[in-house]
């Protein structure tokens, strides 16, 4: 199917972050650098990424006469054979973060150099270079519906970096 490759490509690799960012919900040590708020931010842009993706590669094995419902399965058992990959939050990371313990905050994680001040920026460049990977490769395809909606989501992810970043 011409572009339905890349669009999985990019739609596994989007899972990835996605899937990444709602299992922080509730997550204590996650809200050290990211506020529930800015979590929950994010991961609305990597849904509707995703969403927007998975829609466009729908309709490409569609046009190219193949049945949706079993390319699909093949799609959903690709990204669970894919092994849990930290690709915002890097695990040397979290672990240092489960140790700050549940009274933590980002001011006191810094001073005793469990992270950084601007780890949660860090996590925030992440999921903006995956947006900009994804949005790279689908445009050397071609396949360039799903565009605007991951150009709005990395606008978002910019966003709340900026309003993560340090003041100085």
């Amino acid at each position: 199917v011409p572009g339905a490759e890349t669009l999985r490509g990019v739609y596994a690799a989007l899972h990835g972050g996605y899937d990444e960012a709602r299992k922080w919900r509730g997550q204590e040590d996650v809200a050290i650098i990211l506020p529930a708020k800015t979590q929950r931010e994010l991961e609305r842009a990597l849904t509707a990424s995703l969403e927007a993706v998975g829609s466009e590669l729908q309709r490409s094995v569609v046009r190219s006469g193949r049945e949706w419902k079993p390319y699909r399965q093949d799609l959903v058992q690709q990204v669970k054979q894919a092994a849990a990959q930290q690709i915002l939050l890097p695990e040397d990371v979290r672990r240092r973060l489960r140790q700050a313990g549940p009274n933590a905050n980002l001011t006191s994680a810094a001073a005793k150099g469990i992270v950084e001040k601007d780890a949660g920026v860090k996590v925030l460049a992440r999921a903006d270079r995956l947006l900009g990977s994804a949005m790279q490769e689908l445009q050397q395809a071609g396949c360039v519906q799903a565009l605007s909606t991951l150009e709005d989501a990395r606008g978002a992810v910019r966003l709340l970096a900026h309003s993560l970043a340090p003041k100085t």
